[in-house]
């Protein structure tokens, strides 16, 4: 099915986006990604990192910018992403204890264990903390989906 209105529409996923991020929490960040969903990280220039990835190369992406306006605290903005390590990146923030379940989304996905994400090839996380301290850097809802996910754009040929 089509989004009423959508049915000339082509683009299928946006590819990228990027993130005011508080002064100081871009590198920091930038290894969060890296550590716990696989992502490779490029540093763009000093408070500007760029994170890769997904489950075919760099077929997403997020740039943390800083900004000394950015407060780090959520917006309303929520991303999907699609990962091939499902499992592992779910198991990684588990471990933290950042799994969440957002009440809003709950008859969508309500992922709390392994077997409900894979389930709904679905989970949700919203902080993003400093690897070797667990301080929160910002907060930027994402649903992580699996390429088995119903939605998924980025199916790679068998």
């Amino acid at each position: 099915g089509a989004r009423f209105g959508s049915e000339r529409c082509r683009c299928v996923a946006l590819g990228g986006a990027s993130l005011r991020v508080p002064p100081g929490s871009a590198a920091p960040g930038a290894r969060f990604y890296a550590g716990l969903l696989g992502f490779r990280t490029q540093e763009l220039a000093p408070g500007r990192w760029a994170v890769c990835g997904g489950p075919s190369g760099d077929s997403q992406s997020l740039v943390l910018e800083e900004d000394i306006e950015a407060t780090g605290e959520e917006l309303g903005e929520h991303v999907a992403i699609y990962i091939g390590d499902f499992e592992g990146c779910f198991e990684r923030l588990l471990e933290r204890g950042l799994i969440f379940v957002n009440p809003r989304f709950a008859h969508l996905d309500k992922s709390t264990n392994l077997e409900e994400a894979l389930h709904y090839n679905c989970f949700r996380f919203k902080d993003v903390v400093d690897l070797d301290s667990g301080a929160k850097l910002f907060e930027l809802e994402h649903e992580v989906r699996s390429t088995g996910h119903k939605s998924c754009p980025l199916r790679v040929a068998a």
